[in-house]
């Protein structure tokens, strides 16, 4: 009693599964074999499905976890350029790596190289479109080149994913700042946004790019916020407590170490020659 068997790369796949006259007949349906061929079509089935996943998993591209280190501890202490090459070394393994993807458009941006940054986020969310920093990050870079509509419609977009008052103070509100920073204050065209409450938003964030945060309270109180949930409500909180505590705007957003990053990519030390209380920034 034989059974067809094709081969599929290293995997061997049975073709029909016989029943016990010792023939598949055509008119029968998967429901009318026994239990046993059943079990076993389903057993066959997640071996299958088990060695693909290994084989997947061996197959995933390997980055140099030293680059890595070396550029996330560059890039922390402000050293874009210095950064570049490393992250260039992971993107040729891992064009996709998303910390590296990430940063390295943030590196263009911070160097003036704006359309790159741009091109970079792009590339960066056709692979990852839930990715919360780098559609804020896009709308910040949006706002210096003064392309308000669209850079709203990227902060909201942001804000949607992850609506955290620490999000929204700590990667939204700092890429604006620095985007306004960025613009002399009389090229600022906030009439082009067609609501007032969009307006009033972009005042105050013109207004909290210069520490000002008593006027940014005043620009979004002047306008009707109907939606307590919106961008706007949330920024005015934040400004309020920066008002009441202005050591707030100094606190940095809590951020994984690089033994939490090895950790989460499965590696119980660190590479041979890196020391474990080495305090390069991962995202």
């Amino acid at each position: 009693m034989g059974a067809q068997v094709v081969a599929i790369g290293n995997l061997p796949l049975v073709h029909n599964i016989l029943s016990d006259e010792g023939s598949f007949q055509g008119s029968q349906t998967p429901d009318s074999v026994s239990p046993s061929h059943a079990d076993h079509r389903m057993a066959s089935s997640l071996d299958v499905e088990t060695t693909t996943k290994k084989r997947k998993e061996r197959e995933l591209p390997k980055v140099d976890f030293g680059s890595l280190i070396q550029a996330n501890g560059l890039f922390h202490l402000k050293c874009y350029v210095e950064a570049y090459s490393k992250y260039e070394t992971v993107l040729g393994q891992d064009p996709y790596h998303l910390t590296a993807l990430y940063r390295h458009s943030v590196g263009f941006w911070k160097r003036g190289f704006v359309n790159q940054a741009l091109a970079t986020l792009k590339q960066l969310l056709s692979k990852y479109p839930q990715d919360a920093e780098a559609w804020a990050t896009k709308g910040a870079i949006l706002i210096q080149q003064s392309q308000e509509k669209a850079a709203l419609i990227d902060l909201k977009k942001s804000v949607s994913l992850d609506p955290s008052l620490e999000f929204i103070q700590h990667v939204l509100l700092k890429n604006c700042s620095y985007a306004f920073r960025q613009i002399p204050e009389n090229e600022t065209a906030y009439s082009s946004l067609p609501e007032q409450e969009d307006q009033a938003l972009f005042k105050a964030l013109r207004f909290a790019s210069q520490n000002k945060y008593r006027p940014a309270v005043q620009a979004l109180s002047n306008t009707d916020i109907s939606d307590p949930e919106s961008l706007s409500s949330k920024v005015l909180i934040i400004f309020d407590h920066l008002i009441q505590d202005p050591r707030l705007s100094t606190q940095k957003r809590s951020r994984l170490t690089v033994a939490d990053l090895l950790t989460s990519e499965g590696i119980s030390e660190l590479p041979k020659g890196w020391m474990r209380d080495c305090r390069c920034i991962i995202r």
